[in-house]
């Protein structure tokens, strides 16, 4: 493949055209689409979302970046429009980064992980949300049924459109498993790195780390007669 090309569902497109695809898929159903999450999830996205900031271990009083917040909801203070790859925030920002279901929408994952590293302070915390797959061959049958033919059926009733929810199962259906997933946070410089399964791993919830500053100390070595006894 290409280095221009990158996956959008199941299609290979420029990383400009992902960009544009992503934002025409979520802005026709952005008043609709926490109804829908709502009624198409059964009421799981906020067990969900309660999951994973009780693994977060947030605190009152810590700044927080919650990236690809979409529609963001009622208790949001402040709003930020911009690219996640290229974060508009100095370094050592926040003490956490919460990423709720959009790190697969994000043209480079990989670059968006990195920013997320930049902008946290020193042991500051990175929090993502994701959708996965059931490993249960039965669950995964009865999840792809659903995912395929009931959630875009449902998608037009709610929001008037079916085809972003077909690419919502297409997407997760290309994204890295948690192992996977995990790996490429640690490779992107995060420490502690673990995961917790929702729901028959239908969700999953990461957990990363920014390493603290350490002050490292020079090994000290003999004089050199040489160099003048300098080190």
């Amino acid at each position: 493949m290409p280095a221009d090309r990158v996956t959008f569902g199941y299609r290979k497109v420029t990383s400009t055209e992902k960009k544009r695809l992503v934002q025409e898929q979520f802005e026709p159903i952005a008043s609709t689409y926490d109804l829908a999450d709502t009624l198409l999830s059964f009421g799981l996205d906020s067990r969900w979302r309660k999951d994973a900031l009780r693994l977060s271990g947030l605190r009152a009083g810590e700044v927080v970046l919650d990236a690809c917040g979409g529609t963001a909801g009622p208790s949001v203070i402040s709003f930020v429009q911009g690219d996640a790859e290229q974060l508009s925030f100095p370094d050592r920002t926040f003490d956490a980064v919460t990423v709720g279901f959009g790190l697969r929408n994000l043209v480079h994952p990989e670059t968006g992980l990195e920013e997320f590293l930049r902008v946290l302070k020193p042991g500051g915390k990175l929090m993502i949300l994701e959708f996965s797959l059931p490993t249960n061959r039965l669950l995964r049958d009865l999840y792809d049924f659903y995912s395929f033919y009931w959630m875009p059926f449902a998608g037009r009733l709610i929001c008037g459109a079916g085809t972003s929810f077909r690419y919502l199962a297409e997407s997760i259906r290309v994204f890295p498993t948690p192992d996977e997933l995990a790996e490429r946070m640690r490779h992107s410089g995060f420490s502690d790195v673990r995961f917790e399964r929702l729901s028959n791993e239908i969700a999953v919830a990461y957990l990363g780390v920014r390493p603290r500053l350490s002050v490292a100390t020079p090994a000290l070595s003999s004089p050199s007669p040489a160099a003048g006894g300098d080190r």
